[in-house]
């Protein structure tokens, strides 16, 4: 019985064996655009072999298709698997023509297909439409329903606006009078459309002036018709009201019939009449007045039908005179009293620029304090007070003193001047640091010293580095006055390098540059609404150049894209460069990322300032001098990527400085790097007995350096290596290999 047991589970395993299926793992279906994707077959074979040729236990594959995997056991049987991958296309979603107008005021709707499975426009709105009213670009990002994304065509929307004119000619006529009325401010390339209600057009119903005989009172309009340039029609209807009688009415207008002492009222009669007489003696249409008293006007028309305006009386009240009292200084940590005055004492309201409402307010703060008195009538004056700090002695270089780079151990100079502006004595006591580890060496001449009324005393601070590195520190100037101790304070800001220390052991030697791994930019971000400004590739919208001499502003442009690679692989990554005018600029970009994703050897035309890891991220500073704008451009950064699972990280620019002639306002749209797989395992690294082999860790740190001479293999050096992902470099005079390898304790 025992027997038959045995044999039955020795065929029952045998025929288990001959229908294994290879488990094959991986995306079936794959969005347009989204390639490549990772197929991957159980590990730990002695063999594999793919259709595609490759013989590893995991591909990279770019296009559909059936992809069959052979694998042969330890005991020298073969099994067999496949998995067949299709492709979908992303949607493509169309919402309309590229350039929509649309009238001031009004509303349109932009709708996208029907049937995604969600919308998302670069406004954040959602759902399949949405309406607009304001100039811009628009666009929509949509999902279908398996998952494949896609942004929409662009569509810039372009707000006519509607004509701001008004009618020019009498309003007030004698019966059976013949007017001439006339449209001001009309947009060019208007056209109009008169109506008379009460009268007959006689000239000019198309035209900007139109010619009208009244039988009475009535109604004058005009449709002001703005044309478009898809050839609609934005519209404008404005009228005027026609008073007929016996005699001429005219009315006055002013912009007011108040005005305080020193301001002015101006006073107008319609146009159209044939003369004008004012009580001031005065024959135009408007005149302006500084005085109270009353004013009329006598008019006339072309038919010597006359008429006398209504009287209006312009009254004048008197401006106050507004002061403030108080200190011209004050100690840190001390409070001031700021009182607003008046000589005229006819002050019932007060306003700060604090906020506060009230005559006096106290404060703590220096500044410019402002506050502005009104009157009953609405009459202001405004005072001005500048509070000092009692850091009455003014430094001519204040605040941060900036510098590139500072040798460890060197000394480093700054003048300064100190100017007394207060009738007192005062004694500049030295120099303190404040925070860093720079050492302040001493000043000349020594300190301390005294300053004497309206005196200036000038001196040098010198400092010295003691450790390389980014340096943010910063010293104070103690300074006694008659009533307290001040300290300015001053900030140092650069680099200290040490050059007799090796070279930063985190730079590995150059990557192999065989299979570079271009960036995906099948998903960018979401587009500016605002005009994208210049095109160098497109003559209809060229860039301009800068003036020799003028100073503009500049609008810099710095795209970082999200990338697909290969762990392991080596990526020459590109980060575009563009500009609205064209310049000769120098770059200083500090980036950070994740440090065991990535790590740079170098940068194409430019340098590596510095680079520091403090946890996982690697922070750097580059530096790009006499960069042409003239047309796009593309930094490039080369390095290799780390031994890693699939991992995604954030490309983040935390500063950008723009150094050129002109004004420069920067924009930046940041990227991200994705590592599709642990690490080629295809890449074998054979041992040779020359050369060196050096190891490096995760973050491209050197860890070990073993001349090719002292080994008999590779093992020799895997013997000595605790558990986890190191990379292998084998380096000749002529050339350098790498292989990513995982140690497993």
């Amino acid at each position: 019985m025992k027997k038959y047991l045995v044999t039955m589970a020795v065929f029952l395993a045998v025929v288990t064996a001959a229908l294994a299926v290879v488990p094959v793992t991986g995306p079936t279906l794959v969005c347009e655009g989204s390639w490549p994707v990772l197929l991957q077959s159980p590990s730990g074979y002695p063999s594999y072999r793919w259709n595609t040729g490759a013989t590893t236990d995991n591909i990279l594959i770019t296009a559909p298709g059936t992809y069959t995997v052979v694998i042969r056991r330890a005991d020298g049987s073969r099994d067999s698997g496949s998995i067949t991958v299709r492709e979908h296309p992303k949607p493509r979603p169309r919402i309309g023509n590229p350039i929509e107008y649309l009238c001031e005021g009004e509303v349109a709707w932009l709708r996208a297909p029907l049937g995604y499975r969600s919308y998302t426009w670069n406004t954040g709105a959602s759902g399949p439409e949405i309406q607009i009213s304001t100039p811009g670009y628009y666009r929509v990002y949509v999902t279908d329903s398996v998952g494949c994304r896609a942004w929409s065509d662009s569509i810039r929307v372009v707000v006519v606006q509607k004509a701001r004119s008004r009618i020019e000619g009498m309003s007030s006529i004698c019966t059976g009078s013949t007017t001439i009325h006339e449209v001001v401010d009309a947009p060019p390339g208007s056209t109009f459309e008169w109506t008379a209600l009460g009268g007959t057009i006689l000239r000019g119903r198309t035209s900007r002036d139109v010619r009208t005989q009244w039988q009475g009172s009535g109604r004058l309009d005009v449709r002001i018709r703005t044309q478009r340039p898809d050839g609609g029609t934005c519209d404008t209807t404005i009228g005027i009201v026609i008073r007929a009688g016996t005699r001429l009415q005219p009315e006055i207008t002013t912009s007011s019939t108040m005005i305080c002492s020193g301001e002015a009222a101006t006073l107008s009669v319609r146009s159209g009449y044939a003369t004008y007489r004012w009580n001031t003696g005065a024959s135009s249409a408007s005149i302006t007045v500084t005085t109270a008293g009353k004013y009329w006007c006598d008019v006339m028309d072309s038919s010597a039908c006359t008429g006398t305006s209504d009287t209006i009386t312009i009254i004048q009240a008197a401006s106050p005179r507004v002061g403030v009292t108080g200190p011209r200084s004050i100690c840190a940590g001390d409070r001031a009293l700021l009182v607003g005055t008046t000589s005229t004492n006819n002050i019932v309201a007060w306003r700060w620029n604090t906020g506060e409402t009230t005559a006096a307010i106290t404060v703590t703060q220096t500044g410019t304090y402002t506050v502005i008195g009104s009157t009953v009538n609405g009459c202001t004056d405004t005072a001005r007070f500048v509070l000092l700090s009692t850091a009455v002695a003014t430094i001519e270089t204040v605040g941060t003193v900036s510098y590139d780079t500072i040798p460890v151990g060197v000394r480093r100079l700054k003048a300064f001047t100190i100017k007394n502006i207060t009738s007192d004595t005062i004694r500049v006591l030295g120099t303190r640091l404040v925070s860093g580890t720079t050492e302040l060496i001493r000043t000349v001449p020594d300190l301390p010293a005294d300053v004497e009324p309206d005196s200036v005393l000038s001196f040098v601070v010198s400092w010295l580095p003691t450790k390389a590195g980014h340096m943010v520190e910063s010293f104070a100037l103690d300074i006694q006055t008659r009533r307290c101790l001040i300290s300015p304070i001053v900030e140092l800001n650069g680099y200290a390098t040490d050059d007799s220390v090796p070279p930063d052991t985190n730079d590995p030697d150059p990557p192999d540059t065989t299979d570079p791994d271009p960036p995906d930019t099948t998903d960018p971000d979401p587009p500016d609404t605002t005009d994208p400004g210049c095109d160098t590739t497109d003559p209809g919208n060229p860039c301009d150049t800068v003036a020799p001499g003028r100073v503009d502003t500049v609008d810099v442009r710095l795209v970082l894209p999200d990338t697909v690679v290969a762990a392991g692989d080596h990526l020459s990554y590109n980060i575009g460069l563009s500009a609205s005018l064209r310049d000769t600029v120098d770059l200083d970009i500090t980036m950070s990322w994740d440090a065991s994703v990535w790590h740079v050897d170098s940068a194409a035309n430019g340098v590596i300032v510095h680079s520091e890891v403090e946890g996982w991220q690697r922070t750097m500073r580059l530096r790009w001098r006499d960069v042409d704008l003239s047309t796009p451009r593309t930094l490039q950064l080369h390095g290799r990527t780390m031994l890693r699972s699939t991992i995604r990280t954030e490309l983040s620019v935390d500063a950008m400085e723009v150094t050129g002639h002109n004004v420069y306002r920067t924009h930046i749209d940041e990227g991200s790097i994705t590592l599709t797989s642990c690490w080629i395992a295809g890449r074998v690294l054979r041992f040779q007995p020359v050369g060196t082999y050096v190891v490096y860790n995760q973050l491209g740190e050197e860890l070990r350096r073993y001349p090719a001479h002292t080994l008999r293999e590779i093992n020799d050096i895997l013997v000595d290596l605790p558990s986890g992902s190191y990379f292998i470099v084998h380096m000749t005079t002529t050339s350098s290999t790498s292989a990513g390898v995982v140690v497993t304790r």
